[in-house]
Formats: C-alpha cells, structure tokens, sequence
C-alpha cells in the first residue's frame, strides 16, 4: 500500500464533533466525542477520537478547545504507523483559530509544532510570520465551522486557510438533499462537497510535516461529507477518492 493512500481517509479524523443527547442545538457541542473508523478496500486502516474538550476565557473571549487524536490500526502499522495529536483552540461565533498544535509520530516525522494567530499574522517560533486574514481558520475547525451554517443547497461557503506557511481557501458545496443507508436504517442527510483552492504561496519551500498536510490539501482533492438533516448536522459519512479506490469513513459516539 503506497503512503499517499492514507491521507485521504485520514479527512475523517478531523472532520466533525458527533453531539451527545445533552447538548446544545449549536455548535460548540461542548464535552461531545466522536469516534471515526477509516476503511481503505473495507479493510479497517486507522481510528479517530475527536472532542470539544473545555471552554475557557482569553482576553475578554471565550475559548473552545477541538481535540483530535488519530492512529493507525494494529494491521496497518505493520505498514505505516501513525500517532498523532492536533489541538484547535479557537472563538465561536467567528469561528477564528488562535491556536494550532500538531503533534506528530510518523515514519520519519517527529513534529511538535505550534501556530498562533493574532493580529493578521501566523506566528510560529523561528519562522516567518505570514500575513492572514483576520477570520483565517485551521483545517479542522473550518471544517467544524460548516456545522454552524444552513447548508441551502448550491449554497457555497469558502474559509480562509493557512497551513505550514501557505494560504489556500477551503471551499464547500452544498451538492443537495440524499438518502444515507447505515448499517440497515436510511437517514436524510445534506450532501457536501469540499474542495482545496490554492490562493498563494507564503513559501516555496515544503516543511516535514503529517502526512494528511503533505498529501490531503492539494487541489485535486475532492471530499464528499453527508450531514444529518437536523439542526445538529451531525456527521454521517465521508469519503475521499484516491487513484482508483475509495476511502470510507463511518461515525458513532462515545458515551
């Protein structure tokens, strides 16, 4: 199995907060847990936990934490191990990052990095700043951010972007309404599809980094996400192509 097979699927760990019964009807779904199993040719490849783990105040602001720990399968570590960690600290309703921390174990990645966002810049230590909007948003909480929104179909919705010193928009359409059938019960859902839109270069050069940044935010991607046809727009499924195959990923809770 080649390396570039994994990120993909990997879209799953970072995608959405499944709610629990108690709470609110928007987001953030404050102590919720999901859990994502990621199928590659129906074969389990790797699990996902992710959380809206606390919420705090900084500077007059009030501050959720998106918590997202990502490994391999015990078969497919045989091949490629991952153990990864990223966190998300960041402001509702703008819905803007401040903060962005991935900590990466990979097969020649040892990365701990962390970015802050503060007055239109993306600050990370020995590097740089890079100019940013001031609404710009990580990978994951642009992607929970879609949670927040009506989803009219056609509708289309971009977010501001910076990853490892580049900008790119990530761009969501609502593609319409469609029927999901999982595990025997058919459920409404609202069809997504996101695409990566490079807008500019803030550096040339590439950084070592996880093999979901190296390899899923590229301009040919296409993910395709179902939501539940709720107020909650709870995740259902998403999957990714790659080459000729098909990357799966199922979603349920954690009690």
């Amino acid at each position: 199995m080649k390396k570039n097979w994994l990120a993909p699927f990997l879209v799953a760990l970072f995608m959405f907060i499944f709610p629990l019964s108690r709470v609110k009807a928007q987001p953030p779904f404050l102590g919720e847990t999901l859990s994502a199993e990621i199928t590659f040719l129906n074969i389990p490849v790797a699990t996902a936990i992710l959380r809206v783990t606390e919420q705090t105040a900084e500077s007059d602001e009030t501050v959720y934490h998106l918590a997202i720990s990502a490994k391999s399968t015990p078969f497919y570590s045989l091949i490629y191990k991952v153990d990864n960690q990223y966190d998300s600290y960041f402001t509702w309703p703008e819905a803007g990052t401040l903060r962005y921390r991935r900590s990466i174990c990979e097969p020649g990645v040892d990365l701990r990095r962390t970015v802050r966002y503060q007055d239109g810049q993306a600050l990370c230590n020995g590097e740089e700043p890079v100019s940013v909007p001031p609404s710009v948003r990580d990978l994951f909480l642009a992607m929970y951010a879609l949670r927040g929104k009506r989803l009219d179909e056609n509708q289309v919705i971009d977010s501001p972007l910076e990853l490892d010193g580049q900008l790119w928009t990530i761009r969501a359409k609502v593609i319409g309404r469609e029927k999901v059938n999982i595990q025997q019960d058919s459920h409404p859902s609202i069809k997504v599809q996101v695409r990566f839109l490079h807008s500019s270069r803030a550096g040339e050069e590439k950084r070592a980094s996880d093999i979901l940044t190296n390899n899923l935010v590229r301009e040919k991607t296409k993910l395709t996400i179902w939501f539940a046809e709720d107020e909650l727009k709870t995740p259902l499924k998403a999957q990714c192509r790659a080459a000729f195959f098909t990357i799966k990923a199922l979603f349920s809770t954690l009690d």
